[in-house]
């Protein structure tokens, strides 16, 4: 089932999760409910799948993410 859902899945789809996964870090962040550091790997990670789920459907996302650093 899982594979269903990333097979049919929109690219913008994934980018506006990954949007909204960026607003609720940096809301926790500014919150100080979790560190600077904390959020940059959550996102980090977050990019990471999103990229390897279109990589395994033989696709790739445009790139329009900066490195956290």
């Amino acid at each position: 089932m899982e594979n269903e859902i990333v097979r049919d899945a929109d690219p913008s789809e994934g980018l506006a999760a990954l949007s909204i996964c960026e607003s609720l870090l940096l809301a926790l962040t500014d919150l100080k409910v979790i560190g600077e550091q904390d959020a940059r790997d959550l996102l980090t990670d977050v990019v990471a799948r999103h990229t390897e789920a279109f990589a395994r459907l033989g696709r790739l996302p445009q790139r329009r993410f900066r490195s956290a650093r």
